[in-house]
């Protein structure tokens, strides 16, 4: 009896310990379950806050990022566009505004750093809140709409109007740099216009800012659907010409202001 007793006592021990042991596993694996479900939480959490902070960004500087579009989107006039520094925009956006700013609100910005499985969420979220602030405005002026550089004056002169500047067109020939002259409030503005499928250069610059002297502005501007060099920015600084988009003509006065204050 005794050692059927000891059997059986031995055997309880054994099952005791395997079914501990199973006890034990499937509680270790339930943890485990627990904690990579809440991982999961937590990253989908930290996304959802850095993408929502991206909508929230981009709508800010829509306007800003719309010209931006326009200008570095290069058409060749074949149906062939240019998109690699828009990309390139797009990437320094993100890494030097919204996730600098995510880094102020003390979010996980390496999380949506170049390479990461979040950052094409990121860039998909930009893109998408900006078409809809786009197809929200009005009276944008695209590319598609200009068939010629005269065409270009006259959108240029007609967005000035709009927002209450008179406007002078000058004669095509014996212009001196200057194709528009606007006046508002006391400021006489000289305006060459560049209706380009590449980068403006310092050209553009140099005969606004000769036209500046002949018709006694107070101010050059140079205005374009394309962007301008990072030399002709350099020389319109130093010489008192203002360089921007045709979208911006509507905050024309706005921008003599800001260049007054900087001159």
């Amino acid at each position: 009896m005794s050692a059927l007793a000891g059997h059986t006592l031995a055997g309880w021990e054994r099952d005791g310990m395997v079914g501990g042991w199973a006890e034990g596993t499937a509680l270790v694996g339930a943890v485990v379950l627990t904690a990579a479900a809440g991982l999961r939480w937590r990253v989908r959490r930290r996304g959802a806050r850095l993408i929502a902070l991206a909508r929230t960004v981009t709508t800010r500087y829509a306007r800003l990022l719309s010209v931006k579009r326009k200008q570095l989107v290069i058409h060749d006039g074949y149906g062939n566009y240019g998109l690699q520094p828009w990309i390139d925009h797009v990437d320094y956006f993100i890494d030097n505004v919204i996730l600098r700013e995510a880094r102020s609100l003390g979010l996980d910005a390496d999380a949506a750093r170049t390479g990461s499985k979040l950052r094409p969420a990121l860039t998909r979220a930009l893109l998408a809140t900006l078409s809809q602030e786009e197809e929200a405005g009005t009276g944008s002026v695209h590319d598609a709409d200009i068939i010629s550089g005269e065409h270009y004056e006259t959108l240029c002169r007609n967005l000035l109007q709009e927002q209450g500047w008179r406007v002078e067109t000058t004669p095509v020939t014996g212009d001196q740099g200057a194709d528009l002259i606007a006046e508002a409030q006391g400021c006489r503005v000289v305006i060459q216009c560049k209706f380009y499928s590449k980068p403006v250069g310092n050209k553009a610059v140099q005969e606004a800012h000769a036209a500046l002297g002949f018709h006694a502005g107070d101010w050059a501007a140079v205005v374009s659907n394309a962007s301008f060099t990072r030399s002709a920015h350099e020389l319109a600084r130093a010489n008192d010409v203002v360089l921007l988009h045709h979208d911006q003509l509507a905050d024309l006065g706005r921008l003599i202001r800001q260049a007054e204050a900087r001159a």
